[in-house]
C-alpha cells in the first residue's frame, strides 16, 4: 500500500480561513485516494452551515429560473439533482504520494501541518 497526503477544501474559499481538512491515508491506488479526497471535501462543505446555506440558496435560484416550484411532482428530484451538481462544482482536493517508510502519526502528533508534510515528504508533485 502507498501512503498519500490528502488536502481537501471547497472552491469558494480554497482553504482560506481554515475551511479545509487533511489526512495521511494508505491506499492501494489513486482511484481510492480520489474517492477519499472527494468525501473529505464534501464533509468540509457540509460541516459549515454558511456553505450549506449558499448551496441551498443557489439551488432555489436555479429551480426558480427553470420555473420549478415546490408543488411540482418532481420538485424533490430536481432539487437533489441541482444540489448534487452544485456540490460537485465546489469539491476540491489535492493529494501527494508520500515516502512510505515514515511513520506519519508521530510527525502529525508533533503539530506538523499539511504543507510541511507535503514539502518535506512527498515523492511527487501531482494533485487534483
Amino acid at each position: 500500500m502507498k501512503k498519500y497526503l490528502i488536502y481537501a477544501y471547497e472552491a469558494s474559499y480554497n482553504g482560506l480561513h481554515g475551511i479545509y481538512d487533511w489526512d495521511v491515508v494508505s491506499c492501494d491506488n489513486e482511484e481510492e485516494v480520489q474517492g477519499i479526497g472527494r468525501q473529505m471535501s464534501e464533509s468540509v462543505i457540509e460541516s459549515y452551515a454558511s456553505l450549506q446555506e449558499e448551496l441551498e440558496d443557489e439551488v432555489l435560484i436555479r429551480l426558480s429560473e427553470e420555473g420549478i416550484n415546490p408543488n411540482d411532482l418532481d420538485y424533490e428530484e430536481r432539487y437533489d439533482d441541482w444540489y448534487d451538481c452544485l456540490l460537485n462544482e465546489q469539491i476540491q482536493y489535492e493529494y501527494w504520494e508520500l515516502d512510505p517508510s515514515i511513520d506519519y502519526h508521530e510527525i502529525i502528533d508533533q503539530n506538523t501541518d499539511w504543507e510541511e508534510l507535503r514539502d518535506k515528504y512527498s515523492i511527487d508533485n501531482k494533485g487534483e
